[in-house]
């Protein structure tokens, strides 16, 4: 529903000069919150019972694309924790690496409320773009993530002899 009526030109302008900037400016925000806060196994982390403990993911594909996709971490904050792969079988690192694949999952699910900014001056046709981009853009990061914590948390329970 546009509200704001725009010329191409500028829309086009805003459409790809906003999205960079709620992409730094969230990333830089979540990468600031506590770890203390994405420490529990608490709902939207939380496990579901559709992901199939992680076989969802397999069924995505996702072992043949998880591997391109960026890795934000270090572009908002120099000390950004990397996870592109597993540096160490240490249980406090992998607890930490837990702990950001939940903070990498914050930051993109707070991406998809902002898609309503672009509806304000979009024509339908933007609109459309702009969901696919949104989706496109966050979607399998979180599925990512989420694949990640499943297989570390299952690697953490047999490390402490325990069953998630």
């Amino acid at each position: 529903m546009k509200i704001f009526e725009l010329n191409q030109t500028l829309t086009i302008i805003l459409d790809f000069s906003l999205w960079p900037l709620i992409h730094i400016i969230i990333g830089y925000i979540g990468a600031r919150i506590p770890s203390k806060y994405f420490e529990k196994d608490v709902w939207p982390y939380k496990k579901s019972i559709i992901e199939m403990d992680g076989k969802l993911y397999t069924l995505l594909g996702i072992k043949k694309w998880k591997n391109i996709l960026p890795d934000g971490a270090r572009l908002v904050d120099r000390n950004g924790f990397p996870k592109k792969k597993l540096a160490s079988l240490e249980e406090g690192y992998i607890e930490k690496f837990i702990i950001e694949t939940r903070r990498a999952e914050f930051v993109h699910l707070i991406h998809l409320p902002f898609l309503i900014i672009f509806f304000l001056f979009n024509p339908l046709f933007g609109d459309i773009i702009m969901i696919i981009y949104t989706f496109f853009m966050n979607c399998p990061c979180i599925f990512a993530q989420r694949y990640n914590r499943i297989r570390l948390m299952k690697v953490l329970d047999h490390m402490k002899g325990t069953k998630s």
